[in-house]
C-alpha cells in the first residue's frame, strides 16, 4: 500500500483527521473480516463514518457535502494498521 502511494497513519491521526472535516468513526457500522476479494487474502476491518453535525451517516443522501471531498481523500490515500487488520476506510 506504501509502495502504492498511500500513507499509513496512526489511529488517533485518522481521529484527529476526520474530525477537523466533520466526521468520526461510526462504530455501529465497523466490522472486522478476513478479506478474500484480492489476490492477498487478509484481515480488514470495515469502517463507517458519520457526519458530526448532523448526525447522519457520511453516504446519507441528506448528509451534508461540504466537507466530504476532505473524508474523501483520507479514505482513498491513507490507511490505517491496528491490531493485524488493514482498516478499510
Amino acid at each position: 500500500m506504501i509502495a502504492g502511494g498511500m500513507e499509513k497513519i496512526s489511529k488517533a491521526e485518522l481521529i484527529n483527521r476526520a474530525a477537523a472535516c466533520g466526521y468520526k468513526i461510526d462504530h455501529d457500522a465497523c466490522f472486522s473480516y478476513l478479506n478474500r476479494a484480492n489476490a492477498l487474502t487478509y484481515k480488514a476491518r470495515s469502517i463507517g463514518w458519520r457526519h458530526i453535525a448532523s448526525g447522519m451517516r457520511f453516504a446519507h443522501v441528506d448528509a451534508p457535502r461540504d466537507t466530504l471531498p476532505a473524508l474523501q481523500e483520507i479514505r482513498q490515500n491513507c490507511f490505517v494498521m491496528e491490531r493485524g487488520r488493514i482498516w478499510e476506510l
